[in-house]
């Protein structure tokens, strides 16, 4: 995956995002954010995969934000890469928007506690994503309303069901 810009600093001087691996092994440089595995699996539809997690030191609540995913290597078994928004811990309610889950090319699932991973909705077959293929994906967010676009094309819309924790401005 590859942050938007060019450096770790985002706009206007505020402070470089720094960055913490929650779940896997992950290399972090100035351009390139790659997940190299991991001892942590997850479950699913009879299926056991691994999963990683990177957060940052940023916050999105409402907004817009960037991530290119590529894919190394596609194969039948599960991949799946792309944003997290709204994570406090992994025990507690958060989204992601990615590329490759839930068998779609592109998928919105919530984190349940004690539950896992449940896809909110997800749009085009899985098999259309390439291997060594950079895709742009885009998420914006107001409110409880969040668009995904995959390289400018706008692939979904949702009402996610509740508004993600965090510092609200007053």
């Amino acid at each position: 995956m590859k942050p938007n810009g060019n450096s770790p600093v985002s706009a206007e001087g505020s402070s470089p995002i720094a960055w913490a691996p929650i779940l896997g092994y992950w290399s972090v440089n100035d351009d390139q954010i790659a997940y190299k595995g991991g001892d942590e699996h997850f479950a699913a539809h009879g299926q056991e995969f691994p999963i990683g997690i990177l957060v940052n030191n940023r916050e999105l609540l409402s907004g817009a934000c960037r991530v290119n995913v590529e894919f190394a290597d596609i194969s039948p078994g599960p991949f799946a890469g792309g944003i997290i928004l709204g994570y406090r811990s992994q025990e507690r309610y958060y989204l992601q928007v990615q590329l490759g889950a839930g068998q779609a090319a592109c998928c919105v699932s919530e984190f349940v506690s004690g539950f896992g991973w449940r896809p909110l909705k997800v749009v085009g077959p899985r098999d259309v994503l390439e291997a060594r293929r950079r895709y742009a994906l885009d998420v914006w967010l107001r409110g409880q309303e969040l668009r995904v676009s995959v390289d400018g094309v706008k692939v979904l819309e949702i009402l996610i069901p509740r508004l993600l924790e965090g510092n609200r401005p007053a």
